[in-house]
């Protein structure tokens, strides 16, 4: 027979353990819980910014699932349109001189990509965020913006 004083560091552990393991399931349950709201918050936030550049012009669709690094600070949705019937809008978190910012891009079926501005309220910083003036590296940001679309497997008609 064990002697109790050998066991009872081991059932505290298996105590801590079993809150371990509980507050983990409990915060991946939150996650996936909340990645529905995500998506149709961004969703939202694109259609805004979509309407105030060119009114009622667009209309955002489903989430792409993005299997890659960019996940974390993209997202990429189908966008249709009187004249074109799919494209894609993205909106990504890129640095700018204000600090990082979310901008978004329309990327064509045949993998054109433009900017369409940035997804902020200007308030007093309205010449920092003034169209394209705070990207400095514009054509790198469309051929990222290119790159994240591949990971959620979409294929450009040349």
């Amino acid at each position: 027979m064990l002697n109790k004083e050998l066991l009872r560091p081991l059932r505290n552990f298996g105590i801590f353990l079993g809150i371990v393991c509980t507050m983990a399931a409990v915060l991946i349950t939150l996650i996936v819980l909340a990645r529905g709201s995500w998506n149709r918050g961004l969703a939202l936030t694109l259609q805004e910014l979509l309407d105030r550049e060119q009114p009622a012009t667009y209309t955002v669709g489903e989430a792409l699932p993005l299997q890659s690094m960019y996940a974390t600070s993209a997202a990429a949705y189908v966008i249709t349109s009187a004249d074109t019937p799919r494209q894609y809008g993205v909106i990504v978190r890129i640095p700018t001189i204000a600090g990082a910012v979310p901008a978004v891009f329309i990327c064509s079926a045949t993998g054109n990509v433009s900017f369409v501005g940035y997804a902020v309220s200007y308030g007093h910083a309205a010449t920092i965020f003034e169209k394209d003036s705070g990207i400095k590296n514009l054509q790198y940001w469309q051929q990222q913006v290119t790159a994240i679309l591949r990971t959620a497997q979409v294929e450009f008609s040349l």
